[in-house]
């Protein structure tokens, strides 16, 4: 089997939502031809629906390495490096709120990769609202829903930041 081979079997697994295969299969595909850039773009985007974040990372960051001409390529590695980077923020507040101002600045960083990252807001809007800057929290959330109109969380927030902001003026 050649590459090609490889992928096509990829492509099976994933119609039969057998990602963990899908992978193998990509993976395989790199051995046999490690300089393919697509091989590796298209490992990244399973890892990163698998989040394996840090994998997808490295095989977007090797696509692009491989032929930066694919402007797909370099936006899948912001959208990766995003995804990244509000995963590094979590994991900062979980330690402890004392982290707040680098979370920020992550999140920020993620925003700036990737503009449309809904998620970041809510990260966003959860430290302020942990800080008491309602309006900022609320700012945050409304992005969140601009960026992801779906976003229960999103809408549920706003409702609950008003809340606060409505016992300040009453305070």
């Amino acid at each position: 089997m050649n590459g090609e081979d490889m992928i096509k079997k990829a492509y099976e697994a994933i119609l039969h939502h057998d990602f963990e295969q899908a992978i193998g299969w990509f993976e395989q595909a790199i051995l046999l031809e490690p300089d393919h850039p697509g091989y590796h773009y298209k490992l990244s985007i399973s890892y990163a629906r698998s989040d394996r974040i840090n994998q997808a990372l490295q095989h977007a960051r090797q696509a692009v390495e491989l032929d930066s001409s694919h402007p797909e390529y370099h936006q899948h590695l912001q959208h990766v490096k995003a995804r990244a980077l509000v995963a590094d923020a979590e994991e900062l507040l979980s330690q402890s709120a004392e982290h707040a101002t680098e979370a920020i600045r992550l999140l920020n960083e993620a925003i700036d990769a990737d503009p449309l990252c809904s998620k970041a807001y809510l990260w966003k809007g959860a430290v302020y609202a942990a800080m008491q800057q309602y309006e900022m929290a609320r700012q945050q959330y409304e992005e969140a829903v601009r960026m992801d109109p779906s976003s229960k969380k999103a809408l549920e927030m706003i409702k609950h930041i008003q809340r606060e902001l409505e016992k300040e003026s009453n305070e």
